[in-house]
């Protein structure tokens, strides 16, 4: 089958720390909008928003994926969010996921791009950036996503277990693990500005500053 790329945003409203702040706004964007708009300058063309199948989640969200012109894809509300995403690829063939995440509204474009190319080749099950002592993404960094495939997501959910709740909560956390797939692949992070991914009121207060100075 021929490979097939996309990002994949996983979004809810429904955060315990930050109730539905995916819907605050940045300077005069929604946070989700500013993810969108630096995915696509990274020159992603097939994006998708998944999100749960509440009433509450879907309908507002999909709207936002129609204002913005890609996919959308709804599922089961629970803590399962590996098989959302693996459900989420079957509905659109998608072969190989790059994992966004909507609290990240200062996504670095370039940093994604290049990761792209360097997936594009190689074959590679995994491929994230490393920053310092560990992964980047299991730090609070705000600017770069991950690249893993779609069998290998599909795999760890078969096998791992129902209770599993970190592995399943945090889709790539298998592969980042070496539990599932080839050897996790990295590109080296030479980060050196602050953390900007929002997870409460302070971070949302915090990044909004920086974002009014710098303008990113």
């Amino acid at each position: 089958m021929r490979s097939k790329l996309a990002a994949i945003i996983q979004a809810r409203r429904s955060s315990t720390r930050f109730h539905d702040k995916i819907f605050k706004k940045i300077g005069d964007r929604f946070m989700i909008d500013h993810v969108i708009d630096r995915v696509k300058e990274a020159g992603v063309e097939n994006i998708i928003i998944a999100t749960s199948h509440m009433d509450y989640d879907s309908d507002i969200i999909e709207d936002v994926a129609v204002r913005n012109g890609v996919n959308f894809s709804a599922w089961q509300y629970d803590w399962n969010v590996l098989s959302r995403f693996v459900k989420t690829c079957k509905e659109h063939d998608v072969t190989d996921v790059i994992r966004v995440c909507s609290d990240n509204p200062f996504l670095n474009p370039e940093a994604l791009r290049h990761m792209v190319d360097v997936w594009k080749l190689n074959d590679f099950d995994y491929l994230g950036y490393w920053h310092g002592d560990k992964p980047a993404i299991n730090q609070p960094l705000g600017v770069f996503a991950e690249i893993v495939k779609a069998k290998s997501l599909e795999i760890a959910d078969e096998f791992l277990e129902v209770t599993q709740m970190p592995e399943r909560e945090h889709v790539t956390k298998a592969m980042v693990d070496g539990k599932f797939g080839d050897v996790p692949r990295w590109l080296p992070s030479n980060y050196k500005g602050p953390n900007l991914s929002v997870d409460t009121k302070e971070d949302l207060r915090r990044v909004s500053n920086w974002y009014a100075i710098s303008n990113y």
